[in-house]
């Protein structure tokens, strides 16, 4: 656990930044199970911090997985927000995660982004660089190329459990940053 906060500039904003690392089995379904988690709370955590608790502008959450030096996954949360709210909005980012570790997540947010994924696919098909991006990928991982044609089948197998799942494995807590960006005093 590491945690910094750092007083620079003199506007009144704050930032925040949580960053979740850790070591990760990287394959295919992994990853999808890992992105799509990214989105759901992309989604949840917009409709919670910024709609719901009008505590910022906008929350974004970032993930990556890697296989090389090591495998290994980050998923990061930032937002801005004013410094005396950055406690209450961080405790509720928190609140948001352990929900969906413990009970999951609505349907809503499944279906949605399936559509999302489902439409970008059937869009992506028609692009050269996308065909070329996927065959350097699928060849440089040692992967079946065939499996391109069956991404559906893998974001319909997307459900409550396996996002309630990956957010159990990658929000377990192990190894967390928070950085806090405050005005100086």
């Amino acid at each position: 656990h590491i945690e910094r906060t750092i007083h620079k500039g003199v506007e009144p904003k704050a930032r925040v930044r949580l960053l979740f690392t850790g070591e990760y089995d990287f394959n295919r379904e992994n990853n999808y199970a890992l992105y799509s988690l990214r989105d759901v709370l992309n989604i949840k955590l917009r409709e919670v911090v910024r709609e719901d608790k009008s505590g910022t502008y906008g929350i974004r959450v970032s993930a990556s997985a890697n296989n090389i030096p090591k495998e290994s996954y980050q998923l990061s949360i930032s937002f801005g927000c004013a410094p005396d709210r950055v406690d209450e909005l961080t405790q509720t980012v928190h609140n948001v995660l352990d929900s969906v570790k413990t009970s999951g997540i609505d349907e809503k947010y499944i279906s949605n982004v399936q559509e999302t994924d489902l439409r970008s696919f059937e869009t992506d098909l028609e692009k050269n660089g996308y065909w070329l991006g996927k065959l350097e990928q699928y060849h440089r991982l040692q992967w079946d190329p065939k499996d391109i044609l069956t991404y559906p089948d893998l974001v319909n197998s997307l459900s409550v459990e396996a996002i309630q799942k990956a957010a159990q494995t990658y929000f377990d807590g192990e190894n967390v940053a928070k950085f806090i960006l405050l005005p100086e005093e």
